[in-house]
């Protein structure tokens, strides 16, 4: 009677082996849609990860818990070509072979290095749909991700007394080859639209590293200085490499004169300021107040 079930133990005994035998390296098969770039891209494209699943892994990477993510650099990369991203790729914090098995969400990022400080937000770059799923370096296999969706530009609303300050800055495209801009919020004094002639002094406010210029909407009670009304402007000092403190530089460019000759004249012809030296202070927290002290001894 025993040997009528030897069969099935074979049978069983076979199929996990069949299984491992089946199982192939974990690696991630990205492409690209024409809704993208309609043309081959030339750059890097990520490939993240978080064990998290509140948030999509491109809102990363967290500074101080750093989680995982992979990269390939590509040269004429053509709409809807496979591009594999696998244990030979550049990899952080460590490579695909040491990937703790446990459940992910997972993304591609197309980056076009359009200046800003964030590879994986920011406007105009490409992204893949989040992936949920369980990964085994040594068995998971290969995981499709089409990059189909584009980061759309992020909106400064405008209200009474928050305006948007841009100007197209020919100092910094001419240092950068492409189309650069200067953006500022300008937060407006309670008389600004009852009193059309009158003008004021401007306080210039630089946020520390990761501030904007959208930190003006949360500033509103700050045009009133001990009694004394002003334009309080809060700067955009974000670049590719994080925060350019405005100082002229290599790297960054001119990005002192750029706001000195272009972007505090335009703002103070377009908002009443007084224009002149006494009426203009600056101020600064962190980076910001690296950069006060540049601007002010420069």
């Amino acid at each position: 009677m025993r040997l009528r079930f030897l069969p099935l133990c074979l049978l069983l005994i076979a199929i996990p082996a069949a299984r491992v035998a089946d199982a192939r390296p974990l690696e991630f098969r990205v492409t690209f849609d024409k809704v993208v770039s309609g043309k081959p891209f030339t750059g890097r494209v990520y490939v993240m990860l978080t064990k998290s699943d509140k948030t999509e892994p491109r809102f990363g990477p967290s500074w101080f818990k750093p989680e995982p993510m992979f990269a390939r650099d590509v040269k004429d990369w053509k709409p809807g070509e496979e591009l594999v991203i696998d244990g030979t790729a550049p990899a952080f914090p460590e490579p695909l072979a040491k990937l703790a098995k446990a459940t992910y969400s997972v993304q591609a990022v197309m980056d076009f290095d359009r200046g800003e400080r964030s590879f994986s937000t920011a406007p105009g770059n490409g992204y893949s749909k989040s992936v949920r799923q369980e990964l085994d370096p040594a068995a998971a296999g290969p995981l499709v991700l089409a990059i189909d969706q584009v980061v759309p530009p992020r909106l400064f609303k405008e209200v009474e007394r928050v305006k948007l300050a841009e100007i197209d800055s020919k100092l910094l495209s001419d240092f950068h080859k492409r189309p650069v801009k200067m953006r500022a919020g300008v937060v407006l004094p309670k008389s600004f639209a009852a009193e059309p002639k009158k003008r004021y002094p401007v306080v210039y406010e630089i946020p520390g590293f990761g501030g904007t210029h959208f930190m003006a909407h949360n500033l509103v009670t700050r045009s009133d200085v001990a009694g004394v009304e002003m334009l309080w402007v809060v700067l955009d000092p974000s670049c590719r490499l994080g925060h350019h403190v405005f100082a002229d530089s290599a790297n960054n460019g001119p990005c002192g004169r750029a706001l000195v000759e272009e972007l505090i004249p335009f703002i103070e012809r377009e908002y009443r300021g007084l224009g002149a030296p006494a009426a203009r202070f600056v101020t600064g927290h962190s980076s910001g107040g690296w950069s006060s002290l540049w601007l002010q001894v420069t």
